[in-house]
């Protein structure tokens, strides 16, 4: 192939303290991926006996902007609140989406539980829209123009997580969260049109000496997705629906 990369990534910090309880951050990055891998045909193999039709390798490139501004503060003895806004822009070469943009914006507020211990509370709004979805040509087998690929399709998430945390001696501490995030991509024509999941998790830290800690968790995740298809390769004539267990 004679493959050949250029990668570059840079990152800008700036942090900043308003006041004695508030502090301000804000981080640009930037991953840049030059793929000069030449194009050229190359055979595809089917099995040890038979030789397929040449394809073009894709050796796509990629360049991903983001910016996060993060902000805390401290207020009425040990609550505090947590806000972040992020902004990404993903470039590529041969994909069939060249472009998307996403947001994000979330919020954590944490809080004491008493004398037993601590507790927080997260909740988050993110988008993702694309330019214009484009099958690749030359590709095989050939795609239904109506397919969105999941991770470049148009998607909107919502997700929220509750955690507590206890200190059971100086030594133990022990954790619980719930996790849940629905997933929409309801300008998907055919593919993943939404995905829903619940993660129930526990977790013990102990400290042994200063030395030695010890680190146990348990989670179970439940998942639901809805995808359509169509067996003949036109508009959806199928609709899948799929439960997971983890």
């Amino acid at each position: 192939l004679h493959g050949s990369a250029r990668t570059l990534n840079a990152s800008l910090r700036l942090a900043a303290q308003p006041s004695a309880d508030s502090r301000l951050t804000v981080v640009a990055t930037r991953d840049d991926r030059n793929n000069q891998t030449p194009v050229g045909l190359f055979p595809s193999i089917t099995t040890d006996m038979w030789v397929g039709n040449a394809t073009l390798n894709t050796p796509y490139s990629f360049r991903q902007d983001r910016l996060k501004v993060l902000g805390e503060t401290r207020f009425w003895k040990a609550w505090s609140l947590q806000a972040a806004a992020e902004a990404e822009e993903t470039t590529r070469t041969l994909q069939e989406v060249s472009t998307t943009r996403e947001s994000k914006v979330w919020a954590k507020l944490h809080a004491p539980l008493s004398d037993l211990g601590t507790g927080s509370l997260k909740a988050l709004h993110a988008t993702r829209f694309g330019s214009k979805y484009e099958v690749l040509a030359n590709w095989a087998p050939a795609e239904n123009p109506l397919m969105r690929k999941f991770n470049l399709a148009d998607r909107i998430r919502d997700a929220a997580q509750l955690r507590s945390d206890f200190p059971v001696t100086e030594a133990v501490n022990v954790g619980f969260s719930v996790d849940a995030s629905a997933d929409n991509y309801n300008n998907s024509p055919l593919g993943l049109r939404s995905g829903q999941s619940v993660n129930l998790a526990a977790d013990l830290a102990w400290s042994v000496s200063d030395n030695t800690s010890v680190h146990a968790f348990a989670n179970e995740e439940k998942v639901r997705s809805v995808q359509v298809g169509s067996a003949a390769y036109s508009f959806a004539d199928w609709t899948g629906r799929s439960r997971d267990v983890v």
